[in-house]
């Protein structure tokens, strides 16, 4: 679906799916061809309300990817809940190129989810400068 990311002759540094009404397989299918995607800087994946933890945990591995590009990813408005959060907070704080991260509206993650941004925001490695929420 995504093989346009796998070319290697790709010079597409942003890349907008918003809104998309993806789901866990889409996001599968999203993370392996970003896998290898050294071009790309910026992301939007907000208002995809129906990725389930799963399909964030596939795309979590992006961000642990060293090769990975990104530097300004948007989460905001998708249904990401506690444990789509933790898959993806301890992906965020290990990448130290991710510089902007959009994560508003995100309403079923709880208090004591959120409490795991600090984890993020420890982290002496992490290149995160601005942080929506």
């Amino acid at each position: 679906m995504f093989q346009f990311l796998l070319s290697l002759n790709s010079a597409l540094e942003e890349l907008d799916l918003s809104g998309n009404e993806f789901n866990d397989d889409m996001m599968d299918s999203l993370a392996n061809s970003l896998a290898n995607n050294s071009k790309l800087r910026k992301l939007n994946l907000s208002g995809n309300r129906d990725v389930t933890s799963a399909g964030w945990q596939a795309f979590s591995a992006v961000l642990l990817n060293p090769d990975s590009a990104l530097e300004s990813i948007g989460l905001s408005d998708n249904a990401i809940n506690d444990d789509a959060f933790n898959h993806l907070k301890n992906s965020i704080a290990s990448n130290n190129k991710l510089k902007e991260l959009g994560l508003g509206y995100n309403h079923s993650v709880s208090a004591a989810g959120w409490e795991g941004l600090s984890t993020i925001l420890r982290n002496p490695n992490s290149a995160l400068e601005k942080l929506y929420l």
